[in-house]
């Protein structure tokens, strides 16, 4: 699946107008459709052999997704344990443990 079509997929799952993306990207509505457009002609085939020499693929992750798909195993299967307090945490928690006693 392409890019641009990723994109219009989000684009509609989101409730988003061309209006409403023009807003968000200080940019007028035939400005942002016409790089759409050029996008899929130009940058998608570009993206597309990128990608293809790589032996990989293009996929439009929404923001909210990110968290969970960095949380896939790496190549030998493990993957970081987000459940654990990091290094930071486990120093203010010991800091308002002292307080504490």
């Amino acid at each position: 699946m392409s890019f641009l079509t990723q994109f219009e997929s989000l684009m509609l799952q989101r409730g988003v107008t061309l209006k409403t993306l023009a807003e968000r990207m200080g940019m007028s509505v035939p400005a942002v459709s016409s790089s759409l457009v050029r996008m899929d002609s130009d940058a998608n085939s570009t993206l597309l052999a990128l990608a293809a020499a790589m032996e990989a693929e293009w996929i439009l992750v929404p923001k909210e997704h990110v968290r969970e798909l960095k949380r896939l195993p790496d190549r030998d299967g493990t993957a970081p344990d987000y459940s654990a307090l990091s290094a930071a945490e486990l120093f203010l928690r010991s800091i308002s443990d002292r307080h504490r006693s």
